[in-house]
């Protein structure tokens, strides 16, 4: 056996990677006639697997290496078909046929809204789902290559799309539906002198596999087995799989994040004062402004940073709220809301509270470009809106905690995740609630650069507009919460719920409210990817390799709210 030999070979002769590759059984998992063929080859797949162990325990070799078993992915069984030339005049497209189809309109003749518009809502995503760049879940990383196309269908469990009947090829089985599907789980089983034995770990993205591999059997600060530097940029998140290892770097090391200070006008703090450009809204000012006068000028949160390369941050308190607010950003403003709420925080205030809206004058006092911006937002069916869970908070209605929503946003996904984060708080009794404003125009995971906004986005007015909302939920699963709130006494029993919704003025599958939220789950780290923040960075609560599995964890489901 090839391995083997060359696991025996002389050490300076002998390779340190080995990756071996068997084609089976996912060929005969697409074209298979009977079951009983996939059943031979997973016996014989077995039986070269007991070889290759038999041959490296007779050579003795079984204590020396660490041996890692993987499947890129899983397989399911095609139920139905679709052929795209049957629904639409497929003349002058480009289709690429598959379980996730994708239709470039190229010489069709037809604008993207019009091929929008005949598949909206056809099966109310029961069958397959459409999404542009602008719509599809961030977790699933796939619109920024020019490759993708204009259009994709994304099949549902069983269904895969073809661009005619002349291009399916006969699968009986496919894969590259969404990686939340049972179906389409892979394995992982590792053994060695490295790794730590009887171990069951979450699952995770097999992106995190590289930076295991460079790991094995290595030291941070040295270089590991392959001889080469132990920190290469990829799309893992470095220490996600330190767990599986019985000695694992001492250290995660990475940039460092900043943390946070007091916003100020021109360097200057002074007492923050609320401006009304409403009319009978001045008495109502001066009582947020005599209670804002009452917040602690430092605020307790110390589990947030940043990255002023991305983006730079600075926080406002509004006790016991804390808002983190974009520096030097052209005429975008990048918002974080830190609340942490009970269910007495929910209760209703006084109406007139909610009819006022206050800019907050150490940042703005001209009434007139407020309102004319208000105005010009309403004639594009966009509305300056307040990112709080807690609608009912004297604060709500600050322009600085408002951001630029669709109305159909504001009356929709957004108000179905309010419904939930609400229903949450009722049946947990307690929750911290990190909601936000994205702007990724150029569609590639990250945050996007003033240079980006430069090119992306034209006029001043939707500078200000946010290319998705995100937000964060956290809870203690056993209801035991810190002195200040803020964090879970024991930080292992800190579970998490996230989510990133686009901000645009329709769904085009027109999903249930709790299966729209369900879709765009998010994994922690990508906000932060979209943001430019990093989440619990607080080394006294939150230990390297605990934070770390916190940011990358994978939702499975929702909560029973």
């Amino acid at each position: 056996m090839q391995i083997v030999e060359w696991l025996s070979l002389p050490k300076e002769e002998r390779p340190h990677l080995i990756m071996a590759y068997f084609n089976q059984p996912d060929t005969i998992g697409h074209f298979r006639q009977l079951e009983q063929e996939l059943d031979a080859q997973l016996i014989e797949l077995d039986h070269l697997l007991n070889d290759l162990f038999t041959s490296l325990y007779s050579k003795d070799l079984l204590s020396c290496i660490n041996i890692l078993i993987v499947s890129d992915h899983g397989m399911q069984k095609l139920e139905r078909r679709y052929y795209l030339n049957e629904y639409i005049n497929t003349t002058g497209m480009i289709i690429s046929s598959g379980v996730i189809a994708r239709i470039r309109l190229a010489d069709s003749g037809i604008t993207l809204d019009e091929l929008k518009q005949h598949f909206r809502c056809s099966n109310n995503g029961t069958q397959y789902r459409i999404y542009d760049n602008m719509h599809i879940p961030k977790r699933y990383h796939y619109a920024h290559s020019d490759r993708i196309g204009d259009l994709i269908l994304e099949g549902m469990p069983g269904v895969i799309l073809f661009g005619d009947k002349g291009s399916d090829v006969g699968v009986v089985a496919d894969h590259g539906y969404d990686y939340l599907a049972d179906s389409m789980h892979a394995i992982f089983y590792a053994r060695g002198p490295d790794i730590k034995p009887k171990s069951l770990i979450e699952p995770f993205q097999n992106v995190e596999l590289f930076n295991l591999i460079i790991d094995i059997n290595s030291d941070i600060f040295s270089t590991d087995l392959l001889g080469l530097p132990n920190i290469f940029p990829n799309n893992g998140t470095y220490g996600r799989l330190h767990e599986v290892l019985i000695n694992p770097p001492k250290k995660i090391t990475h940039r460092q994040s900043m943390q946070l200070y007091k916003c100020s006008a021109n360097g200057q703090s002074r007492p923050p004062r609320m401006t009304s450009c409403d009319i009978g809204c001045e008495k109502v000012a001066e009582e947020v402004t005599s209670s804002l006068s009452a917040c602690p000028s430092v605020p307790s949160l110390n589990v947030t940073g940043f990255y002023p390369d991305v983006i730079s941050y600075c926080h406002v308190s509004l006790c016991p709220v804390t808002v983190l607010l974009s520096m030097s950003r052209l005429d975008a403003h990048s918002l974080t809301i830190y609340e942490p709420l009970s269910v007495i925080d929910m209760q209703p205030q006084r109406s007139e509270v909610q009819m006022c809206t206050f800019l907050y004058d150490q940042f703005s006092v001209d009434c007139e470009q407020w309102n004319t911006k208000r105005y010009i937002a309403t004639a594009s069916r966009l509305r300056y809106h307040s990112l709080f869970t807690n609608t009912h908070s004297k604060y709500n209605n600050i322009d600085r905690v408002q951001t630029l929503l669709f109305d159909s946003f504001i009356n929709g996904p957004f108000a179905h995740l309010q419904n939930l984060t609400q229903m949450c708080i009722r049946k947990y009794g307690r929750l911290m609630v990190i909601t936000g404003n994205i702007f990724d125009y150029d569609n590639n995971g990250i945050a996007d650069s003033n240079d980006v906004f430069r090119r992306e986005v034209d006029g001043e007015l939707l500078r200000e507009r946010p290319s998705h909302i995100f937000r964060i939920l956290l809870r203690c699963n056993d209801s035991r919460w810190s002195a200040d709130n803020q964090t879970c006494r024991d930080v292992s029993e800190t579970r998490a719920l996230a989510f990133i919704l686009p901000n645009v003025p329709d769904d085009l599958n027109c999903l249930e409210p709790m299966e729209y939220l369900f879709v765009n789950t998010a994994r922690i780290r990508d906000i932060e990817l979209l943001t430019g923040l990093e989440f619990f960075i607080d080394r006294n609560r939150y230990d390297e390799n605990v934070a770390v599995r916190m940011r990358t964890y994978i939702q499975q489901n929702l909560w029973e709210c």
